[in-house]
């Protein structure tokens, strides 16, 4: 729900200037206008507009130190769009008001009388109360959320609106169009659940074409949100190839008339045009992609491909993947800390040199961060390319997305005022000589080898990966973290024996939960 007016404002410096508003509430035009470089007549053009179109409002004068004019502060319009949400337990309904931000600005729980319809109880609540915090013409749609169907008393879910208790589901869409006529009813439906004795696509299609006369379109996902196992497919790891809903797609667009949707690692505006042009999907949905880059949208239009952050389909922007502990995304560390860390490079008020040591990704996405904030930045790298540990990645097909992403940071650096220096062993003399204000070390690591003779003979997972595996010889691999877990799939793909040995209880214990499952049900498939 993040930033869902963005997607309608065009413009990229309005954009820029919503998202500013955003994160730094109450500020003032003069200064957005130091914030984003532009100038102050600019600012105030599109400011106007934005007012103008209900996005942001201005709150008057605020506090300021100084005598004169007091600056006006602004604000996001938190209560110009909503979502209605409706979560259809059973016997209750939760109804949520979701605003711009994705804060919830209004919560009701209604208990379903005997016998009282999910869809006329739904009404009722959104007549008799959800029209009383907002006008219907600020409200952007309605979701009905019926995956989670639970059972409290007995436990049981009812994962599919074709188990709904006494009521099918072309009956629920039926009642839905004639209980909200103004929205157009879209279904996200998973076309394959991947768990025992889920819905497969065969039923999918049956019911599809059973309810094609009550829908406007069809949204199609795979996997399961209330199994872990099923949700692996529902938002994938690296272990699936991209795109890998598309064949689903095709199968529902083939059997229907209505516009179909697919979503499913489609990661690049490449992938997208593809989905269309081949005719597997009407549209493409992205999800994950625009938590990495919230601009993926505005730079495939302008044609910045090369621009856009990678996702790395880690699955730490899942709340489950891992127990709520570490929950962001790896190459947006605005995402989910976005009340202390701003998603815009903000420019500092005095140049500073600054020296990076390392040419990895952690080195380049520093000396990237402070270039683009207005300092001098020196990248030192004592080999001859950049992309440190992700240089051993080059021939691994599970690691297209750690490629993208490496490629993607090694073309910024390209694009910036970085001064890069390869082949430079970084010494005191060379440190002290260039006189930096700041220093970053971005070292990396090395592979711990255990004392254990003979060990020398082994391999690294570096050499492993650069050197390969020869084909058909057997393979013993110590230590079964999640890289020695991707190394014996690895080998059992290139058809050699394995032996996996971890002196602990539980493989890739440190990995999240997303990736872990990923690798047992991909390692299962050798046993």
């Amino acid at each position: 729900m993040k930033f869902i007016n963005q997607q309608l404002i065009k413009d990229t410096n309005m954009k820029h200037l919503y998202t500013s508003i955003y994160h730094n509430p109450g500020i003032s035009r003069a200064h957005l206008s130091k914030q984003t470089a532009l100038s102050k007549t600019t600012v105030s053009t599109l400011i106007d507009e934005l007012i103008e179109r209900n996005f942001i409002l201005d709150g008057g004068a605020g506090e300021s130190g100084t005598t004169g004019r007091k600056p006006n502060q602004l604000y996001i319009r938190r209560n110009s769009h909503f979502v209605v949400v409706f979560n259809w337990y059973e016997n209750r309904i939760y109804t949520h008001l979701v605003d711009i931000a994705g804060t919830s600005v209004f919560q009701e729980a209604c208990e379903l009388k005997q016998g009282e319809a999910y869809v006329s109880a739904s009404r009722n609540c959104f007549q008799n109360s959800v029209l009383q915090h907002c006008a219907p013409d600020e409200i952007l749609g309605i979701c009905v959320v019926i995956a989670a169907m639970i059972d409290e008393k007995h436990g049981e879910i009812y994962s599919t609106t074709i188990s709904l208790p006494s009521m099918e589901g072309s009956q629920i869409l039926d009642s839905l169009k004639e209980a909200f006529p103004d929205y157009p009813v879209d279904l996200r439906i998973s076309a394959k659940e991947w768990i025992d004795g889920g819905i497969d696509l065969n039923e999918v299609l049956i019911f599809l074409k059973q309810a094609e006369p009550y829908l406007d379109m069809v949204n199609v996902s795979a996997g399961q949100d209330m199994d872990k196992q099923g949700n692996i497919h529902m938002a994938t790891s690296t272990l699936e190839p991209h795109g890998v809903n598309r064949q689903l797609a095709r199968a529902i667009k083939q059997t229907l008339t209505i516009p179909v949707a697919v979503v499913g690692a489609i990661l690049t505006p490449q992938e997208a045009a593809a989905v269309i042009e081949e005719q597997d999907a009407d549209l493409v949905v992205l999800g994950r992609a625009l938590l990495a880059d919230e601009d993926w949208i505005h730079k495939a239009e302008a044609g910045r491909d090369a621009d856009i952050v990678p996702c790395l389909r880690c699955g730490s922007c899942m709340h489950w993947t891992t127990d709520r502990r570490d929950h962001g995304c790896s190459v947006n560390p605005a995402y989910m800390n976005g009340s202390w860390m701003s998603s815009e490079c903000l420019p500092v008020k005095i140049r500073k040199q600054v020296v990076v040591i390392g040419g990895g990704p952690a080195g380049m996405k520093a000396a990237l961060t402070a270039d683009r904030r207005g300092h001098q930045g020196t990248l030192l790298e004592q080999n001859s390319s950049l992309g440190g540990a992700l240089t051993i990645f080059n021939q691994e097909p599970h690691k297209l997305d750690l490629r993208r992403y490496r490629d993607y940071l090694i073309e910024q650096i390209a694009k910036s005022g970085v001064n890069v220096r390869l082949n430079t062993k970084a010494t005191p003399e060379l440190v002290k000589n260039l006189n930096p204000d700041h220093l970053i070390l971005a070292l990396g690591g090395k592979w711990a080898i255990p004392p254990i003779p003979g060990i020398e003979r082994g391999l690294t997972p570096a050499q492993a990966y650069t050197a390969g595996i020869p084909i058909g010889e057997s393979v013993m691999i110590l230590g079964g973290g999640a890289i020695g877990c991707e190394l014996a799939l690895r080998a059992a793909e290139a058809g050699c024996p394995v032996m996996l040995i971890e002196q602990g209880s539980q493989l890739h214990r440190k990995e999240n939960q997303l990736v872990g499952l990923a690798l047992d049900e991909h390692l299962k498939q050798w046993d």
